[in-house]
């Protein structure tokens, strides 16, 4: 015969683990697995995560049930990551938008040309107007970050023309001289530079 008195142990939740933790610039953008180093209980464990495709600087993930034990039968806690991004050597994310440097010879710029342009999501060719002057912004639609729920950003790529080290000085004064040429007539390049 049992007791009335006994009552069960209260369940008790686990607590929760929080650990940072520091994600290269292209597994934020694509998504994928990554190992994650973590001391829990006092005691060193290695566990994959999914991190989502699109994730940002300084997002936190939760994990359910990822934290300590609960006492008494109690759930577990949750594992909370915060997340920290590696810089790209090229592109820079403003949002979901991805933005890069684009360097173009001088050619380019003045006759206007295809270039290929690496993004996340493969190598494109971007137009490039003839005329085109350094810091122009070419947009690139979609190209940008994504998400798992279809959403995407553009990437823009700025364009910075690239003048040609010339050690020949005959070709270097040609260079010199069809570009006067081409200046003859023209507006002032800095008639728009006030105070």
């Amino acid at each position: 015969k049992a007791s009335r008195g006994r009552r069960r142990p209260t369940q008790v939740p686990g607590e929760d683990v929080t650990a940072r933790i520091q994600i290269p610039f292209r597994l934020a953008i694509a998504g994928g697995k990554t190992d994650v180093r973590l001391d829990r209980a006092g005691t060193p464990e290695t566990i994959t995560v999914t991190i989502p495709q699109g994730l940002p600087d300084g997002s936190r993930m939760r994990l359910r049930g990822q934290g300590l034990p609960g006492a008494s039968g109690g759930p577990a806690g949750d594992l909370v990551l915060q997340v920290g991004v590696d810089p790209h050597p090229v592109f820079r994310r403003d949002g979901d938008t991805l933005e890069v440097a684009l360097p173009v010879t001088l050619s380019e710029a003045i006759a206007g040309a295809k270039v290929d342009v690496p993004t996340p999501w493969g190598t494109i060719a971007l137009r490039i107007p003839p005329g085109t002057a350094s810091g122009r912004r070419l947009r690139a639609g979609g190209m940008g970050v994504r998400h798992a729920n279809g959403a995407k950003g553009d990437l823009i790529a700025e364009v910075q023309v690239v003048v040609p080290d010339v050690a020949d000085a005959a070709i270097r004064d040609q260079l010199l001289e069809a570009a006067r040429a081409a200046e003859a007539g023209a507006s002032d390049a800095r008639a728009q530079l006030r105070w």
